[in-house]
């Protein structure tokens, strides 16, 4: 029989979190965040990174990860 961790649900709360804290975003949420980034991009002139935090109304790493990761596929890399 294998061993219970390595059978743990990667969407299972860690214990003193709440169970969406550690869920993973679905492609959906994901793609909606990205176009509203774009869409803020896109109507802002130099925008910062702050500026874009709380226009969007997501944390300040969440907006600099999802526009690497745009940044990055613009170029061919994922």
């Amino acid at each position: 029989m294998a061993d219970k961790q390595t059978q743990q649900d990667p969407l299972r709360a860690k214990p003193g979190r709440k169970a969406n804290e550690n869920a993973i975003p679905s492609s959906v949420q994901v793609l909606d965040r990205s176009l509203k980034l774009l869409d803020l991009v896109a109507s802002a002139d130099g925008a910062a990174l702050t500026d874009l935090s709380d226009q969007s109304g997501m944390a300040p790493s969440t907006v600099h990860r999802l526009l690497t990761a745009l940044a990055g596929s613009r170029h061919g890399r994922p």
